[in-house]
């Protein structure tokens, strides 16, 4: 269960990286272009921040229209690292057809703060059934 800091947002007003993140993620590998129209109808978001990760969840409006077949699904194998060679994961979920949550993640215990930080992008977003 998620314990952190939690904030409800539009989608614009989360952090750059992890705008850049969802923006890279959605543009991958086998990524259905139906999702990338979804992030029209986001009407806010839900960040949960916790020393182990931030989870955000999309709050669609009542108009946001589910991927044929109301699939389950998500999209990996992106990472940043950080300036100090820290690595950050990120992964977004689909639920029933439609963009449901985006978590960030770290391979060390504490996920490294990343509000104002230098790295690189590395990966081949991929679609994972």
């Amino acid at each position: 269960m998620r314990k952190g800091l939690v904030t409800m947002v539009a989608i614009s007003q989360l952090l750059q990286l992890e705008q850049d993140a969802i923006a890279l993620l959605l543009h991958g590998e086998g990524v259905p272009r139906e999702l990338v129209a979804q992030t029209s109808r986001v009407e806010s978001v839900v960040r949960d921040e916790t020393p182990a990760g931030v989870y955000v969840d999309f709050v669609l409006t009542t108009g946001a229209i589910p991927l044929e077949g109301r699939r389950d699904f998500h999209i990996a194998d992106l990472s940043f690292v950080t300036g100090d060679l820290k690595e950050l994961e990120f992964i977004l979920y689909v639920r029933r057809g439609f963009i449901a949550c985006f978590e960030v993640y770290s391979v060390f215990d504490v996920l490294p703060s990343y509000e104002s930080v230098f790295g690189s992008f590395s990966g081949v977003p991929t679609v994972y059934e």
